[in-house]
Protein backbone atom coordinates (compact mmCIF):
# COMPACT_ATOMS: atom_id res chain seq x y z
CA UNK A 1 0.00 0.00 0.00
CA UNK A 2 1.41 3.40 -0.99
CA UNK A 3 2.30 6.08 1.54
CA UNK A 4 -0.50 8.33 0.28
CA UNK A 5 -3.04 5.52 0.65
CA UNK A 6 -1.85 4.80 4.22
CA UNK A 7 -2.19 8.48 5.12
CA UNK A 8 -5.73 8.63 3.71
CA UNK A 9 -6.68 5.53 5.70
CA UNK A 10 -5.19 6.91 8.93
CA UNK A 11 -7.00 10.23 8.40
CA UNK A 12 -10.30 8.40 7.86
CA UNK A 13 -9.76 6.40 11.06
CA UNK A 14 -8.81 9.60 12.91
CA UNK A 15 -12.15 11.12 11.88
CA UNK A 16 -13.96 8.10 13.28
CA UNK A 17 -11.93 8.31 16.49
CA UNK A 18 -12.78 12.00 16.92
CA UNK A 19 -16.48 11.18 16.55
CA UNK A 20 -16.12 8.48 19.21
CA UNK A 21 -14.24 10.83 21.55
CA UNK A 22 -16.87 13.58 21.19
CA UNK A 23 -19.56 11.04 21.92
CA UNK A 24 -17.92 9.72 25.12
CA UNK A 25 -15.59 12.27 26.72
CA UNK A 26 -17.36 15.09 28.62
CA UNK A 27 -16.81 18.72 27.61
CA UNK A 28 -14.33 18.15 24.78
CA UNK A 29 -12.56 21.41 24.08
CA UNK A 30 -10.20 20.16 21.38
CA UNK A 31 -8.65 17.07 19.82
CA UNK A 32 -5.18 17.10 18.26
CA UNK A 33 -2.90 14.56 16.65
CA UNK A 34 0.73 14.94 17.73
CA UNK A 35 4.00 13.05 17.98
CA UNK A 36 5.73 11.02 15.29
CA UNK A 37 2.67 10.92 13.02
CA UNK A 38 2.97 14.65 12.35
CA UNK A 39 6.72 15.09 12.87
CA UNK A 40 7.64 12.55 10.21
CA UNK A 41 9.09 9.66 12.23
CA UNK A 42 5.93 7.56 12.20
CA UNK A 43 6.18 3.95 11.01
CA UNK A 44 2.79 2.33 10.21
CA UNK A 45 4.05 -1.15 11.15
CA UNK A 46 5.51 -0.18 14.54
CA UNK A 47 4.21 3.19 15.71
CA UNK A 48 0.94 4.29 17.20
CA UNK A 49 -0.77 7.58 16.41
CA UNK A 50 -0.83 9.89 19.43
CA UNK A 51 -4.08 11.78 19.94
CA UNK A 52 -4.52 14.52 22.53
CA UNK A 53 -7.95 15.29 23.98
CA UNK A 54 -8.49 18.40 26.10
CA UNK A 55 -11.61 18.58 28.25
CA UNK A 56 -12.99 21.62 30.06
CA UNK A 57 -14.51 19.62 32.93
CA UNK A 58 -12.05 19.62 35.86
CA UNK A 59 -14.13 16.90 37.55
CA UNK A 60 -12.21 14.49 35.28
CA UNK A 61 -8.71 15.77 36.09
CA UNK A 62 -5.92 13.24 36.31
CA UNK A 63 -4.60 15.23 39.28
CA UNK A 64 -7.64 14.90 41.58
CA UNK A 65 -6.30 13.73 44.96
CA UNK A 66 -6.98 10.03 45.60
CA UNK A 67 -9.44 10.54 48.50
CA UNK A 68 -11.67 12.62 46.18
CA UNK A 69 -11.60 10.27 43.19
CA UNK A 70 -14.94 8.68 42.47
CA UNK A 71 -13.77 6.58 39.55
CA UNK A 72 -15.40 8.96 37.08
CA UNK A 73 -12.28 9.31 34.93
CA UNK A 74 -11.67 5.56 34.89
CA UNK A 75 -15.26 4.88 33.80
CA UNK A 76 -14.93 7.25 30.84
CA UNK A 77 -11.55 5.80 29.85
CA UNK A 78 -13.03 2.30 30.07
CA UNK A 79 -15.94 3.27 27.80
CA UNK A 80 -13.58 4.89 25.31
CA UNK A 81 -11.24 1.88 25.29
CA UNK A 82 -14.19 -0.49 24.79
CA UNK A 83 -15.54 1.55 21.87
CA UNK A 84 -12.09 1.80 20.30
CA UNK A 85 -11.61 -1.98 20.55
CA UNK A 86 -14.95 -2.54 18.77
CA UNK A 87 -13.71 -0.64 15.72
CA UNK A 88 -11.99 -2.49 12.93
CA UNK A 89 -9.13 -0.03 12.52
CA UNK A 90 -5.86 -0.89 10.82
CA UNK A 91 -3.74 1.43 12.97
CA UNK A 92 -3.11 1.87 16.69
CA UNK A 93 -4.20 5.06 18.40
CA UNK A 94 -2.97 6.21 21.81
CA UNK A 95 -5.42 8.68 23.37
CA UNK A 96 -4.02 11.11 25.95
CA UNK A 97 -6.92 12.78 27.77
CA UNK A 98 -6.38 15.76 30.09
CA UNK A 99 -8.34 18.71 31.38
CA UNK A 100 -7.28 22.28 30.59
CA UNK A 101 -5.68 22.69 34.02
CA UNK A 102 -3.90 19.32 33.61
CA UNK A 103 -2.34 20.62 30.39
CA UNK A 104 -0.99 23.68 32.22
CA UNK A 105 0.54 21.42 34.87
CA UNK A 106 2.03 19.12 32.22
CA UNK A 107 3.51 22.10 30.38
CA UNK A 108 5.83 22.56 33.34
CA UNK A 109 7.15 18.98 33.16
CA UNK A 110 9.92 17.80 30.86
CA UNK A 111 9.26 14.23 29.73
CA UNK A 112 12.73 13.69 28.22
CA UNK A 113 11.54 14.95 24.82
CA UNK A 114 10.44 18.35 26.04
CA UNK A 115 7.23 19.44 27.70
CA UNK A 116 4.45 16.90 27.18
CA UNK A 117 1.81 19.62 27.53
CA UNK A 118 3.47 21.84 24.91
CA UNK A 119 4.08 18.89 22.57
CA UNK A 120 0.42 17.90 22.73
CA UNK A 121 -0.83 21.47 22.22
CA UNK A 122 1.46 21.95 19.23
CA UNK A 123 -0.17 19.04 17.41
CA UNK A 124 -2.49 19.39 14.42
CA UNK A 125 -6.00 20.42 15.40
CA UNK A 126 -8.69 17.89 14.51
CA UNK A 127 -11.59 19.25 16.59
CA UNK A 128 -13.05 21.76 16.54
CA UNK A 129 -12.38 21.89 12.83
CA UNK A 130 -9.86 24.61 11.95
CA UNK A 131 -12.37 26.09 9.48
CA UNK A 132 -14.50 27.16 12.46
CA UNK A 133 -11.87 29.78 13.28
CA UNK A 134 -12.22 33.14 11.60
CA UNK A 135 -9.13 34.15 9.65
CA UNK A 136 -10.33 37.70 8.98
CA UNK A 137 -8.56 40.62 10.54
CA UNK A 138 -10.33 43.30 12.57
CA UNK A 139 -10.32 45.68 9.58
CA UNK A 140 -11.92 43.08 7.32
CA UNK A 141 -14.59 42.38 9.95
CA UNK A 142 -15.25 46.09 10.40
CA UNK A 143 -16.35 46.28 6.76
CA UNK A 144 -18.90 43.52 7.33
CA UNK A 145 -20.05 44.26 10.91
CA UNK A 146 -21.06 47.80 11.93
CA UNK A 147 -18.71 49.47 14.44
CA UNK A 148 -21.35 49.79 17.14
CA UNK A 149 -21.55 45.99 17.48
CA UNK A 150 -17.91 45.80 18.63
CA UNK A 151 -17.83 46.03 22.41
CA UNK A 152 -14.05 46.41 22.59
CA UNK A 153 -11.75 48.02 20.11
Amino acid sequence: MGNNQVEKEVERELEQLVDTIIDIVPSVKEVRVFGSYITGGWNPQESDVDVFVESDDEFYSVFIPTPFKLGQRDKIKERLTRRMSEENWNYNFEVHWFTSKDVKRLSMRNQGRGSLGKNMKSGRLLYPSPEFFCEKTYLELEKVIPKQTFLYK
